[in-house]
């Protein structure tokens, strides 16, 4: 018998958290955003770093989010990320 891993709890928790949406990191997008771990604590990602975290937050939330440098959206779409990577399912 197989345990039970808890990606169904993990993927109501994160539903709740962002209703309306797909939320799902992928394994690829799991690796890039814990690669740029170090940038997200300084608080200083670069031009490439920010493209790469829009694209990896569109995938995650199917949405359409067009980079900007609006310092409160790009911490908003940090926060959301960081929920979804924390609460991913690893198999």
């Amino acid at each position: 018998m197989v345990e039970d891993c808890g990606c169904d709890e993990r993927q109501k928790k994160l539903n709740e958290m962002f209703p309306g949406r797909n939320v799902a990191m992928e394994k690829g997008d799991a690796k890039r955003w814990k690669d740029m771990q170090p940038s997200i604590e300084r608080g200083r990602l670069n031009r490439a770093q920010t493209r790469v975290m829009y694209d990896i937050y569109n995938r995650t939330f199917n949405a359409a989010a067009k980079v900007c440098n609006c310092t409160g959206k790009n911490a908003q779409m940090v926060k959301k990320l960081q929920r979804a990577y924390e609460l991913r399912c690893e198999l």
